[in-house]
């Protein structure tokens, strides 16, 4: 334990100098020897010079009581004074809001790149606890500070990429006039291929020459060779030292930083819309060159510039881009804008940005800064105010979905019938009283479940088709008026296209010999379907599909299940799961692996069930192969 307390950072990967946030935090955050980091993955291969002490919870497929139980294990090491969140994946916002609840810590969550607005890639019930169980707000653009305050209505504090003052900038000495041909600097990241395709034809056909800084080529998403970019235009510098950064960058009339263009073709509207690229604040600082910032005029990176009138904007567009470079190399407008720069450099350092955070965090409250008045409402000189951004349609937050779970069959609906979409740890007692967990069979708990659904909610007369290991069950407990029929060779059946009809398609329990299928089924009971069709056998899960829809009456009731395996490197269900979740209607909205992993009683089969079942026939360990679960999908209507 330390007496005086730790400073908990919970971040995406290894906070070090190869991505703008490990640079970003580890120079507000210099003394770092009472610093604890907390990342979900590595990238780096662990390498990680910030803090004392680093720790690596890689809890992307693990439910949600084993992440607790291993943060706790984590957390009861040390005493957490303060907690400074910096979420990417979803990962990150559990670790972060559970880190608030276990320590009572006062938390701070700084959202530098958009994972939920323009970038759906983390469900929404985590963003709104994270953020309500933050003491601090911050974002890293108004924008982003805006979007986030219209969907989950609670107020954000702008911080952008500040920089200590550091050195006195390197006036800018690029001379107008003296040649006619203009050389220009870039920096920043393309995070797209198509985007820097459209970068490198527009560069290429508009006959300029372009410096490329950092290490955005060496991106492996780019595809980029050195003497292919040079024929482009593009000659790729590389990173450099920020003191020598700065003196070359003076010598430039201006600088690119290409962002998206808010259109069809923007493939990461995310960063175009949101993201600030502190890049561009060293340049602003540091260098004092103008900026064309390739993108739309309102992107954050956009109206950045044209906030501060420090430069200008154009499309990935020959003519538009030549008429930027004129635009901004105009000497009368080239020395307004050098102006701009030197007064914008006092909005946009900070002495000490760490102190501010923690100082903020203690007041509960984002402290005056300086770079409240970069951001300040004004005219630019296209007449528009850019107090706010654009107006966008940005739906609230959704509610984390809820799926009841009733423990006793009298007790069922069709409106809990999501509730059995993956076993819970109910559902053993539930539908195989008496059954010691080390007895159980998934394929046997699956057709118990099912059985039970359909005595429960099925249509009482009609006909009823069985495939499963507890046909006989269902047919000593099936209404009268109930017809039933099994398919003794299922395999067979599915092989030779599901045919509707005998010899495939045989009486049941009291159903007569020697009579057929009416019509369609009023009820299907496929339990253990997805042990008869491989997910590799395209043709067999299309004429399954169909048949769900054919075979099956308007108003019938159908239980189809799955087996799906957990481990600590991957989370798989069977495919038709997902496939049928997402086409048929009545299944939209079933619970995806975020619900499963989440819900509190998720149930997996236990080692020794495993050890008597599925180790004879997969040959691997409890540990190597992972831990088998069900699904299942039950529903009325097609």
């Amino acid at each position: 334990m330390t007496p005086d307390g730790m400073d908990l950072f919970v971040s995406p990967i290894e906070i070090n100098d190869h991505h703008g946030v490990g640079i970003l935090l580890r120079r507000y955050f210099p003394d770092s020897a009472r610093a604890i980091s907390l990342r979900s993955t590595s990238l780096h291969g662990g390498d990680e010079p910030f803090g004392s002490r680093h720790w690596e919870l890689f809890s992307r497929f693990l439910p949600l009581p084993e992440v607790e139980a291993r943060l706790r294990m984590l957390l009861a090491t040390a005493r957490i004074r303060r907690i400074l969140a910096v979420p990417y994946f979803r990962e990150d916002f559990i670790h972060a809001a559970l880190a608030r609840r276990i320590t009572g810590a006062p938390l701070c969550t700084f959202i530098m790149d958009d994972q939920n607005v323009f970038a759906p890639e983390v469900p929404d019930a985590w963003v709104a606890d994270l953020l309500a169980a933050s003491d601090l707000r911050l974002g890293i653009s108004p924008e982003l500070c805006e979007a986030y305050r219209r969907k989950f209505g609670l107020r954000m504090d702008a911080m952008p990429p500040v920089l200590p003052p550091g050195p006195e900038p390197v006036p800018n000495h690029w001379i107008p006039g003296r040649d006619t041909s203009v050389t220009c600097a870039m920096i920043g990241n393309v995070w797209t291929r198509p985007r820097f395709e459209r970068l490198r034809r527009t560069v290429r056909e508009a006959g300029v020459r372009i410096h490329w800084y950092g290490n955005g080529p060496k991106a492996s998403w780019l595809g980029a060779d050195r003497d292919e970019l040079a024929k482009d235009g593009i000659d790729v510098i590389g990173f450099l030292p920020e003191g020598d950064l700065a003196r070359l960058l003076s010598s430039y009339p201006l600088v690119v930083v290409p962002t998206g263009e808010l259109n069809a073709d923007d493939d990461n509207p995310a960063f175009s819309r949101l993201s600030l690229p502190s890049r561009m604040l060293f340049v602003a600082t540091r260098a004092q060159v103008p900026i064309l910032v390739m993108g739309h005029g309102e992107s954050a990176a956009g109206r950045f510039v044209r906030r501060l009138r420090i430069g200008n904007c154009c499309g990935y567009n020959t003519d538009q881009f030549l008429a930027g470079i004129r635009h901004l190399t105009e000497a009368d407008r080239h020395a307004r804008q050098c102006a701009n720069l030197k007064r914008a450099r006092r909005m946009l350092t900070h002495p000490d940005p760490g102190a501010w955070i923690w100082s903020s965090l203690e007041h509960r409250r984002a402290l005056a800064a300086p770079w409240r008045a970069a951001f300040r409402p004004r005219r630019t000189w296209y007449g528009r105010s850019l107090e706010r951004p654009p107006h966008l349609e940005i739906k609230p937050a959704r509610a984390r979905p809820h799926f009841t779970a009733p423990t006793a069959w009298a007790e069922v609906t069709d409106g809990d019938l999501p509730g059995f979409a993956f076993t819970r740890h109910h559902h053993p007692a539930l539908a195989w009283p008496g059954t010691a967990e080390r007895d159980l069979t998934l394929d046997g708990l699956l057709a118990r479940l099912a059985a039970g659904l359909a005595l429960r909610l099925a249509p009482r007369t009609g006909d009823w088709l069985l495939l499963g290991p507890d046909a006989a069950g269902v047919a000593s407990s099936a209404p009268e008026g109930v017809r039933l029929w099994h398919v003794p060779d299922p395999r067979g059946w599915i092989n030779a296209g599901l045919p509707h009809s005998v010899p495939w398609m045989l009486p049941a329990g009291r159903t007569p010999a020697g009579t057929t299928p009416r019509g369609r089924f009023d009820a299907i009971l496929a339990p253990t379907v997805a042990s008869l069709i491989q997910e590799h056998e395209a043709d067999a899960m299309s004429a399954w599909k169909a048949f769900v829809r054919t075979g099956a009456a308007e108003d019938a009731f159908q239980v189809h299940g799955f087996n799906g395996v957990l481990h600590e490197t991957f989370f798989h269900a069977h495919g038709l799961y997902w496939q049928l979740r997402d086409e048929i209607a009545a299944l939209r909205g079933r619970p995806g692996r975020d619900e499963i992993l989440t819900a509190g009683d998720f149930w997996l089969l236990g080692e020794e069930a495993f050890n008597r079942v599925w180790l004879p026939v997969v040959g691997r360990s409890y540990a190597a192969f992972g831990r088998p679960f069900g699904l299942m999908h039950a529903w009325r209507g097609r």
